[in-house]
């Protein structure tokens, strides 16, 4: 049971490692967005917001590959 929880920790480490480095680096191509949905993420990005939530993501992913502040969840 400990490597399965090594394992998913790493897992989401890093999906959320590379999916907030993608708002930096462009290298996953996203799909244009329609409705609602592209709305809202337009307004994160002319706004600036969506780097924000990006360094969140990228700083959570390091922290969970590194087992960073693990015994608190």
């Amino acid at each position: 049971m400990k490597y399965a929880i090594i394992i998913a920790r790493v897992l989401l480490g890093l999906v959320f490692v590379v999916f907030g480095s993608n708002a930096f680096l462009h290298f996953i191509p996203m799909p244009p967005m329609q409705g609602q949905a592209g709305a809202f993420i337009g307004a994160l990005v002319s706004s600036g917001y969506i780097y924000v939530i990006a360094l969140l993501q990228v700083v959570g992913g390091l922290l969970l590959l590194i087992g960073r502040f693990i015994p608190l969840g």
